[in-house]
């Protein structure tokens, strides 16, 4: 009797779990759709907030009030694009997108999702970096879900624990065991795990939080997640001192590039817009046309290409995420045209790569010389023409 009383509760413990976990499937499906409907207005805001400041100078009446407001302003747009960059970094584990990955930029997007409780809770996030190589080679959506489930276990660990030294620190060094490789720490302050423990954190449902609602399945998707990397998490810890998780990356070989980008002559060159939000074609034609480009647009990727067979431009800016022909298939379409060779074509997006059809995404990959995601300012636009060596 109390045999089965014990399987009915371990079933009822088990169903609760999956079901869990099939929300937690949901929700990121969901994430996916509001990170593309709420990119497209944020660009659209960034953008024109930027044209604004830039006719009040024009027109010399920028006073340092109204300056001070628009910063304001500036930063708040800035915080929820990053906010979104996070989102956009966590909603999907698709094991098929393997790409080179700016880490420092990379771990600010998905810090800044844990801002706001790291300010409440006084908990400082410091990084560094030791090595010349900080670019990685890997899957967004799996590093992203593994960084951010450790900074999160390393915030209750300090809620929990330490309340004097509330600090997390996240690193980044050549591994010396592996040449080619980076390893990355995440350490706390918290309360440490004790010794006999430290095996059966990566267990399934393991936690020492009974009662909170912590499923205790966070360090054992973050482990699983790494063995499909090929490589694994690895954790030391001393009660009242903390802990620190590590694991390696392969690196790619690449040092970042820092230096500020010169001034980008695109004089007299002409190029297509095709998106189809008015808003944001409006703020890209404002934005090329004062660099002197001879600037055309469209709403949809069928009109597009009716264009380009009759008229030859030299770069094509395309949105991805179209109702009336889409970007992958107007990427596939040019390739029949003799333009395509002196043609460069960027990709802008609201969404994700995982949110498109395989063939759309290797499509993405193989012919769009650069990808530029919303919200981005004229910089980045005028940044991302500057790198498409044609």
């Amino acid at each position: 009797m109390k045999e089965e009383k014990e399987e009915r509760n371990h079933d009822k413990e088990r169903d609760n779990n999956l079901y869990e976990i099939s929300k937690l499937a949901t929700v990121g499906k969901m994430v996916q759709y509001l990170v593309h409907e709420i990119n497209n207005p944020l660009a659209i805001a960034k953008g024109f907030s930027e044209i604004m400041v830039e006719e009040l100078q024009k027109r010399n009446v920028l006073t340092p009030a109204l300056s001070d407001m628009l910063l304001k302003q500036e930063q708040s747009l800035s915080r929820i694009g990053n906010i979104i960059q996070g989102m956009r970094s966590l909603s999907t584990i698709d094991d098929s997108i393997i790409e080179e990955i700016n880490l420092p930029n990379f771990i600010e997007e998905i810090t800044s999702t844990t801002e706001d409780i790291c300010n409440k809770k006084s908990i400082v996030i410091e990084k560094k970096y030791f090595s010349k190589s900080q670019v990685v080679t890997s899957s967004k959506g799996k590093l992203g879900s593994v960084l951010l489930i450790l900074i999160q276990n390393a915030i209750e660990a300090i809620i929990d624990g330490n309340k004097n030294n509330s600090s997390i620190s996240i690193l980044s060094y050549d591994d010396s065991n592996k040449p080619g490789n980076l390893m990355i720490e995440i350490c706390d302050s918290g309360i440490g795990i004790e010794k006999c423990n430290l095996e059966k954190i990566f267990n399934p449902f393991y936690t020492s939080k009974e009662g909170t609602g912590n499923l205790g399945i966070g360090l054992t998707v973050a482990q699983k997640l790494l063995q499909e990397m090929n490589t694994e998490l690895s954790v030391s810890s001393q009660i009242g001192q903390g802990s620190s998780f590590m694991f390696s990356l392969l690196a790619s070989g690449q040092q970042l590039y820092c230096e500020e980008q010169g001034p980008v002559n695109l004089k007299e060159k002409a190029v297509l817009i095709v998106d189809d939000e008015e808003e944001i074609r409006s703020m890209l034609v404002n934005n090329l046309t004062v660099q002197g480009m001879v600037v055309y647009s469209t709403s949809s990727g069928h009109s597009a290409f009716e264009f380009l067979q009759n008229n030859q431009v030299d770069y094509l800016i395309t949105d991805l995420m179209m109702e009336n022909g889409n970007g992958g298939e107007l990427l596939r379409n040019v390739q029949s045209l003799s333009c395509k060779s002196s043609m460069a074509i960027i990709a802008i997006t609201g969404g994700m790569l995982s949110g498109f059809s395989k063939i759309d995404r290797d499509t993405i990959k193989k012919y769009a010389d650069n990808i530029l995601v919303k919200p981005f300012d004229s910089k980045q636009l005028l940044m991302s023409i500057k790198e498409i060596k044609k």
